[in-house]
């Protein structure tokens, strides 16, 4: 189990929060060695032996360190990190601009509650690496209520955003089990020593949140990595507008009908008063419509968000405000339990281009030509330009998006490079002249389908299935796409994520794409 203690520092503009990760077996290691920090600072300095080391009280010279010079707390601090620093731990930041937050939000949330659910976030990634449990153990601040119903809400929901982890459900991560234990050393920040918030022992004496237990097992207490799939198929706007808003209408229907599997019929079929925001009990289903349009800057009004639980009437007003384009919309829905279904349809627009998301269920996805039908449905009737298919799905990047790091630019651009290639690809007309034309792409023997889209784009199937897809066939692909492709090397994998005082840790993607630079090909 990883002890993780956490601690904020704030200013006017600025709010962090840390997290130290102790390893059990090291806690009391290091314990002892802060203990040995404050002896010999009771020797040189006449300090009491008992006292803790407060980050604040050290900086600026408060009891019990008043009277002391610069360099000698200075000095303290000194051998407390290389104490720390010795064991085998881990720091984690997070933090935000609060200026930034009132900039872009009307009624933006708490700097606390923001920057805890991303540090829970990142906590959740660094422990699924090594497989283990987490306590998570809080310094007690003002309003604990509330922040114990935060840590609730985390619990059932998921913390939001696009890193999002849920207790109780599938989201970014693999599978989380959520459990909250709550009171474990009684409240205030005074205790047995150590460092304030961020030590095995200032920190356990001034818990409140007490121990957010992330679990990554599912339900039969077996450890495993889900496949969780989904498809991503990118229209543009212009020249026609509206055809762009009713091609997104149908891919809301054609995806919540053929794509999400039986979980779909399961949140239909389910009696209203078990749909919630929120699934506080094994009975309720998650299950929320909403759309989102970015007000203009300078805006200081009412949110332009839209965010209901799911119904029938919810439902056709969804389908009805896509015709629109909004922002963002997207229909969510998951589970109380950890393993259980979860489900996503979801749009989003960028610049030119509107970015349209399904996860696939189980079934669909054993089934390729499941998969193929509603997306070629889709696809005839909206001169797409880019499509990706992809495992462990991040529904805004694409695999080879994902294997270059352009996670910020992908679908600004997709009208002047490929986004991605694979089982599947489509190809804009432009673009297939680029690349010799449809003929060449036809007839150069990759494709066990290349066939023209009615309204334009170039339909090309690589493989019979989606398992048959392999190294040699991403190859073959990357040689015909060089020259349309973004600039870089593919790397096949990435940190999980970034930890200061970690060596880098890395994990294998899973989708396949070839490891050259087209630069270096052409």
């Amino acid at each position: 189990m990883l002890l993780t203690y956490l601690d904020e520092s704030y200013t006017d503009r600025w709010y962090w929060m840390d997290a130290l990760l102790v390893p059990d077996v090291v806690a009391i290691l290091l314990s002892t060695a802060l203990d040995e920090v404050m002896l010999d600072a009771a020797k040189a300095y006449g300090v009491a032996a008992e006292s803790e080391l407060h980050g604040y009280g050290l900086f600026q010279g408060r009891a019990p360190w008043t009277g002391l010079p610069p360099r000698a707390r200075i000095a303290v601090y000194n051998s407390a990190l290389k104490a720390i620093g010795s064991h085998e731990v881990t720091i984690i930041l997070r933090g935000v601009d609060r200026h930034g937050l009132t900039r872009r939000y009307a009624t933006p949330k708490p700097a606390h509650e923001v920057v805890l659910s991303h540090l829970l976030e990142r906590i959740d990634g660094y422990a699924a690496m090594r497989e283990q449990l987490v306590l998570v153990i809080a310094d007690e601040v003002d309003n604990p209520a509330t922040h114990r119903s935060d840590l609730s809400r985390y619990r059932a929901a998921g913390t939001g955003g696009y890193r999002a982890v849920r207790a109780g459900g599938e989201q970014m991560s693999d599978e989380i089990l959520g459990k909250l234990r709550r009171p474990v050393h009684g409240s205030g920040r005074r205790g047995r020593r150590g460092s304030q918030g961020g030590g095995p022992r200032g920190a356990g004496a001034a818990v409140w949140s007490c121990g957010l237990i992330l679990d990554r097992v599912d339900r039969d207490g077996s450890a495993r990595v889900k496949k969780r799939c989904g498809v991503s198929l990118t229209i543009p706007i212009e020249p026609d507008r509206e055809r762009a808003g009713r091609v997104t209408r149908r891919w809301f229907e054609v995806c919540s009908d053929r794509l999400v599997g039986e979980f779909g019929e399961v949140v239909r079929s389910t009696p209203q008063d078990r749909l919630v925001f929120v699934a506080e009990r094994p009975d309720e289903i998650k299950a929320q419509v909403g759309t989102a349009v970015d007000p203009p800057v300078g805006y200081q009004g009412e949110s332009w968000e839209w965010d209901v639980v799911y119904s029938a009437v919810a439902w056709e007003e969804l389908l009805g405000r896509m015709e629109s384009l909004p922002d963002q919309g997207s229909w969510e829905a998951s589970t109380y339990w950890a393993a259980g279904p979860v489900l996503s349809v979801a749009m989003a627009r960028y610049g030119g281009f509107v970015e349209l998301a399904s996860s696939i269920g189980d079934a669909e996805a054993a089934d390729s030509r499941r998969l193929l039908a509603p997306v070629r449905e889709v696809a005839e009737v909206s001169a797409p330009v880019a499509v990706a298919f992809a495992e462990q799905w991040n529904p805004m990047v694409t695999p080879l998006e994902q294997a270059l790091s352009r996670y910020a630019v992908g679908v600004e651009e997709a009208g002047v490079v490929l986004r991605n290639y694979g089982w599947l690809t489509i190809l804009s007309d432009e673009m297939a002249d680029r690349v010799g034309g449809f003929a060449r792409l036809r007839d150069s023997g990759a494709f066990v389908e290349a066939e023209r889209l009615a309204q334009g784009s170039c339909w090309l199937l690589a493989t019979k299935t989606w398992d048959e897809y392999g190294p040699e066939h991403a190859d073959r692909l990357f040689e015909l796409f060089a020259p349309v492709l973004p600039p870089g090397k593919p790397q096949l994998r990435e940190f999980k994520s970034i930890v200061m005082g970690e060596p880098p840790e890395w994990h294998v993607l899973p989708n396949i794409v070839a490891q050259r630079d087209p630069r270096e090909w052409l």
